[in-house]
């Protein structure tokens, strides 16, 4: 296993935002990340997610400087929680000695000062929650020198306890690792951007007024207020972004097959009253300047078309 060279320069960027320092980019193309008044919570993605409970690496201890002193807890999707330690285990140099402890099971160890003491701890999202849900978390009750939130847009809806249980985490730095920042709509974001402590944007009221709301109605300054956000708190990766001339990822060209298809003439009738319904829905959402806010149900009544065109006893 190996980290790619980008993922690298992603890490090495993220540790200097965590030590304040911003990094010169070599060229102007060079993304750099800036820091928004100082903060050292960072929105990253998309990310490749890196046992008994307890694993250790070998080697001597790192000295760190008094900044760094403290424990990492990673929160992570069951399905990759394993693959986190195999990932920790393969990019840990030999000579550094770590000690990582997998909080999750019915017999894991809710000692404060054992899990200070570790120098990563991995848990779950439902584990955690269900902890904070009986309001005796014992991860709750440590000051984390950081912590990370793997598939972080898990958190997208501020009102479940599984959002509240990772906001109410205290900790001095703050990662979001997610592919998918925005899944269906923009307030998607707000618990992100509220867990990672940015103000004044984790403020519902000042998110809605000055961005969500206005960025709905096609506010272009919002929309480049949006932009500027994004851009200072997070990595994106473009399928055309180059590392030293060459494609980051190497994909295969894109296919695209168009199938046509004979619709019978009650298909026919059908199809076209679907499509003349649907045009009135998505005019009249133009016309009100609510479309952004309607998009899903504008890909609905395309999916309608899709399906009909398919097979019609698909809509019955």
């Amino acid at each position: 296993m190996y980290l790619s060279k980008y993922s690298s320069k992603s890490i090495k960027k993220e540790k200097c935002k965590e030590k304040k320092e911003v990094p010169q980019p070599k060229s102007s193309s060079s993304p750099i990340m800036i820091d928004i008044d100082n903060n050292r919570d960072v929105l990253v993605g998309p990310w490749l997610s890196a046992g008994n409970n307890s694993i250790g690496t070998k080697g001597s201890k790192k000295a760190l400087s008094d900044d760094e002193h403290g424990a990492t807890l990673i929160v992570c999707p069951l399905s990759v929680l394993s693959n986190w330690t195999d990932q920790i285990c393969s990019h840990v140099h030999a000579d550094v000695s770590l000690q990582v402890y997998m909080y999750y099971g019915a017999e894991r160890l809710r000692d404060i000062n054992f899990l200070r003491q570790q120098d990563i701890v991995l848990t779950t999202y439902p584990t955690l929650t269900n902890d904070y849900g009986r309001m005796d978390s014992p991860l709750h009750k440590i000051k984390w020198l950081r912590v990370i939130l793997d598939e972080g847009h898990t958190i997208r809806n501020p009102q479940t306890r599984l959002t509240k249980a990772m906001i109410d985490l205290a900790a001095k730095r703050r990662w979001v690792l997610t592919g998918t920042p925005i899944q269906n709509r923009l307030d998607d974001l707000w618990s992100v951007v509220k867990f990672l402590r940015l103000e004044p944007f984790d403020d519902k009221g000042w998110w809605k007024s000055s961005l969500s709301s206005s960025v709905r109605r096609g506010d272009q300054q919002a929309v480049n207020r949006l932009q500027k956000l994004l851009k200072h708190i997070s990595i994106r990766r473009l399928k055309t972004d180059e590392d030293d001339g060459k494609p980051l990822v190497k994909l295969p060209p894109r296919t695209v097959v168009i199938q046509e298809v004979e619709l019978s003439e009650e298909e026919r009738k059908l199809y076209d009253a679907m499509q003349k319904h649907g045009q009135l829905i998505i005019r009249r959402y133009l016309q009100d300047g609510i479309v952004l806010a309607k998009y899903a149900h504008c890909f609905a009544i395309l999916m309608r078309l899709r399906q009909l065109c398919f097979a019609s006893q698909a809509l019955c």
